[in-house]
């Protein structure tokens, strides 16, 4: 199968090609992407593969062919090493938005129950107060609705102080 190699000779041609190879290499190190530092960091490891004679200068040009390899595959690792330190950092950011968001509303509800708790007492104290007055303006023939006033207002007061208690366990 024909590639890019097949037709070189000797070492001023391997050299040749080499010298090509390493003008794409920085091209794509400096201003290139991953997938184009990978593309020529493939060609480069290509080239080790395909160069022949294994003379000690071709090895030579081999070994400088794959550490260039190697150099681009490591700026590769270390651009991606950077994106997911970056990801990491927002992510970290969002989860501190959210926690703080969350926060906000507990505390909201918190205090709308709250402010519906003292409401809730508030209006059990009216009542106690309107029940209070009717028994003072009740006869003594009303004996009965009398009773059911006081065990009313008495059953309205321990809820109350029931609730009290509650929002007083909690702090309010």
């Amino acid at each position: 199968m024909p590639n890019e190699f097949a037709k070189i000779n000797g070492y001023e041609g391997w050299k040749s090609k080499l010298d090509q190879l390493l003008a794409v290499a920085k091209t794509a190190s400096e201003s290139g992407t991953a997938s184009a530092r990978r593309r020529i960091a493939d060609r480069l490891t290509d080239f080790a593969m395909h160069s022949h004679p294994d003379t000690e200068q071709i090895v030579e040009l081999d070994t400088i062919a794959l550490e260039a390899a190697r150099t681009l595959l490591v700026e590769n690792i270390e651009g991606e090493v950077s994106d997911i330190a970056a990801r990491t950092a927002e992510l970290n950011t969002l989860a501190k938005r959210l926690g703080a968001a969350g926060r906000a509303a507990t505390e909201a509800a918190a205090s709308i129950r709250l402010e519906r708790a003292h409401r809730a007492v508030d209006a059990m104290t009216e009542l106690v107060r309107a029940a209070d007055e009717l028994d003072a303006v009740l006869t003594d023939d009303d004996e009965t609705l009398r009773r059911k006033i006081r065990q009313i207002a008495g059953t309205l007061l321990a809820l109350r102080a029931e609730i009290e208690a509650t929002l007083g366990r909690r702090g309010a």
